[in-house]
């Protein structure tokens, strides 16, 4: 086979067993990047290199091919350090007061401290495990810097999927994080800058050309920063103006964004300060404002990540050689580097957070969470073994490191801070906040930009004239997230953003809630409980089949949820002044009933209760007294707005329900409390109706659980029929 031939089996094999074994972390509820580190190092010597004495291995990376895989994984590094750079939002490095800064600085010098020193014990007690070192110095640095390095990326992803990217120790774990990960890399740069200056390699006579390299360096990329910050910037927000000014993100204005990535990265090279350095500051000069970032970030992200990423992880597992260690002792040696990086961050971090006065549940929860070291981990782990600054035992011994570390992350969370214990917490402070507003609350989940203002609509009319509050919820499965989890927050904060825009054009008090959730009918039901709600209002956006509308999601929370649901299918939806609620006389009719009340109540709404009738009917039958039924969810008088109640004779009560919709802005259907077991024919009645309707379409289902909110009781006008009063 020729080497494109061998590159893309190669690629195929990388592909397949990283998403297999990512989705297997992920169902263990482990973050992907574990399922991936693990492949690469399972397809390395470590294991495939074990079968029929590493003729495997070599036959799938013969050595002659790896130029080519190792080209693409440092492209995929550079890339992800692009990506990381976009990712750091420099308001999460301003105004976080004293307490950010006390732990972010002790999550450095503490793991560095401790780094430093193992690497010096190691040299002089254990020479076989770092081997010919360069320089002391450069070892003892190096050592601290990966040892004080966090996985921002990781550490979003695991928050995102345990909904703590909200909460203060969440926020506190991402500023210190990105506080750590900007001053690691600058000692990581530092360090490599010291590897590459005359005078520091291994047998050299003496450190004479040392002094006049470093300034050299030092001069060079403090001009790269400054030029990067005052000049590139200004460029890259005039990209941004173009972007903002066109609507869409041209392929000219990404060429350019790519031109000056690659400019900046060759920079940072001829500095000495290695190329993903100069990624990762050209992502985070880039402007935060507005949506230029998160559409560039959507170009380069899936690629990235689930192309070059593999690749990237199977080249370093193919340089690591768990086999080297062979003995007890260097087992030994391998387990004191991860209690010596654990013992360091997770224990300055936490001693740290604890004197800034948090408890020592939620300080050890810090602690556990910058412990992730994850992806970045190997990426400086890589750089130490190009430059020739780790030996290969040694380097296995800290990969090892880097996957317990980012492994024992969730089982410790899960210790320190249960998801029981963390529902209960967030119920017990909804609740509360729920009880300070009395009156009718209503839970409206939000997916959608396009379908979030119709669904707060209905939701703010539902709420009547009443006081209350409204609670937009926005739920994503962690599916959704693939690995780093900025562009869906976005997303949510977008959606958020339009339904809260929404609320408040209604003069009605919202608030906005985002979390990611692997069930979503419970956690609905979860957030009415937790906020009291009296309704819940859902969204349907595919054809009408009552059966369809009935099930899955919508017929969880009907089942679940102690609230009265409303299901809007919505042909159009703009403005809702005229409503109609057909009259079966059946018990679905209630639900109908009870959402008119509510609708009734609103100045410029009017509500017509259309009830259809056999001609020459016999008025002493039960489903014709439309007045009585009403009167029980509808009494007395009192309101601003009066109910419009009608009865027309027709022999096809269908056809008259579709066309007088052409009337009405809403129609509303009511399903019975019993709604899975309700009559066929009623059944596909609606079904013709919802079907047909030429407004859109409100389907209800009454709780008698649901919270009862004591009103003002409605005005109702005379029934009519064809004109002619025949009840009053």
């Amino acid at each position: 086979m020729n080497s494109i031939q061998i590159l893309l089996i190669q690629i195929a094999v990388i592909l397949l067993l990283s998403r297999l074994l990512g989705v297997l972390m992920r169902a263990i509820s482990q973050p992907q990047v574990v399922g991936e580190m693990i492949a690469g190092i399972m397809l390395g010597p470590s294991l495939l290199g074990l079968f029929h004495h590493g003729t495997s291995m070599h036959r799938l990376f013969p050595q002659s091919s790896l130029g080519n895989l190792g080209a693409l994984s440092q492209l995929g590094v550079m890339m992800f350090m692009f990506l990381v750079g976009l990712e750091l939002d420099p308001k999460l490095l301003r105004g976080q007061g004293k307490s950010a800064m006390t732990m972010s600085l002790t999550g450095i010098v503490l793991p560095f401290a401790c780094g430093a020193a193992l690497a010096y014990g190691l040299i002089h007690l254990q020479p076989a495990v770092t081997g010919p070192v360069i320089s002391t110095l450069v070892l003892c640095l190096f050592m601290g810097a990966a040892m004080s390095i966090t996985a921002f990326p990781v550490l979003a992803r695991i928050l995102t999927e345990r909904n703590l990217q909200r909460t203060k120790t969440g926020v506190l774990a991402l500023t210190c994080a990105a506080m750590d990960d900007v001053m690691g890399w600058c000692v990581l740069a530092l360090v490599i800058a010291i590897a590459q200056l005359k005078g520091f390699g291994a047998g050299s006579p003496g450190h004479s050309g040392a002094l006049r390299s470093a300034l050299i360096t030092v001069v060079s990329a403090s001009m790269y920063v400054f030029i990067m910050i005052v000049v590139v910037r200004k460029l890259l927000a005039r990209l941004q103006h173009h972007f903002e000014t066109r609507g869409y993100l041209s392929q000219n204005v990404l060429a350019a964004v790519f031109l000056l990535l690659i400019a900046s990265s060759v920079t940072t090279d001829l500095i000495g300060i290695h190329q993903i350095f100069g990624a990762f500051m050209f992502g985070a000069v880039m402007p935060k404002e507005g949506h230029f970032v998160k559409h560039l970030s959507e170009k380069v992200e899936d690629f990235t990540i689930l192309f070059l990423l593999p690749l990237f992880f199977a080249y370093t597992g193919l340089q690591t050689e768990l086999g080297l260690l062979r003995s007890p002792m260097l087992w030994a040696i391998c387990g004191l580097i991860i209690f010596a990086a654990a013992a360091g961050k997770f224990g300055g971090v936490s001693i740290a957070a604890r004197f800034c006065g948090m408890s020592w549940r939620q300080s050890g929860l810090l602690g556990v969470l910058m412990n992730t070291r994850g992806l970045m981990e190997l990426i400086i782990l890589e750089i130490g073994l190009s430059f020739g600054v780790l030996s290969k035992p040694l380097f296995a011994m800290m990969v090892v490191m880097a996957l317990v570390t980012t492994f024992m992350t969730t089982p410790l969370m899960r210790l320190l801070y249960s998801p029981a214990r963390q529902k209960k917490e967030l119920e017990d402070a909804a609740r509360e906040d729920a009880e300070k507003v009395p009156g009718v609350h209503v839970v409206v989940p939000v997916s959608l930009k396009s379908t979030a203002p119709a669904l707060v609509r209905i939701g703010a009319m539902l709420m009547g004239t009443d006081p209350g509050r409204l609670y937009a919820v926005h739920l994503d499965r962690p599916e959704e997230y693939e690995r780093r989890s900025k562009s869906a927050m976005i997303d949510a904060d977008r959606v958020l953003q339009v339904a809260q825009r929404t609320a408040q054009a209604a003069r009605v008090p919202v608030n906005t809630v985002s979390y990611v959730s692997r069930n979503i009918a419970r956690d609905i039901s979860d957030a009415v409980k937790r906020f009291h709600a009296s309704w819940v209002v859902l969204g349907w956006r595919k054809p009408v089949r009552f059966k369809a509308v009935l099930s899955g999601t919508v017929g969880q929370v009907l089942r679940q949820a102690p609230a009265n649901v409303a299901i809007l299918i919505d042909k159009g939806l703009e403005e809702v002044q005229n409503i109609v609620v057909p009259y079966l006389g059946e018990t679905q009719d209630r639900g109908a009933l009870l959402a008119a009340e509510r609708f009734g109540r609103l100045p410029g709404v009017k509500v017509t209760i259309l009830h259809v009738v056999k001609p020459n009917r016999d008025n002493t039958d039960e489903r014709l007294s439309v007045q009585t039924s009403v009167d029980k969810e509808l009494p007395g008088s009192g309101a601003q707005n009066a109910v419009r109640m009608q009865v027309v004779e027709s022999d096809s009560p269908v056809k008259v329900v579709v066309e007088e919709s052409r009337k009405y802005d809403l129609m509303v259907i009511g399903v019975a409390e019993e709604w899975n077991l309700e009559a066929v024919s009623i059944f596909r009645k609606h079904e013709s109706v919802a079907q047909l309707s030429h407004c859109s379409l409100l389907i209800v289902h009454a709780n008698p659980l649901a919270p009862v909110v004591q009103s003002e009781p409605i005005a109702k006008k005379p029934v009519e029929a064809e004109g002619e009063v025949v009840g009053a």
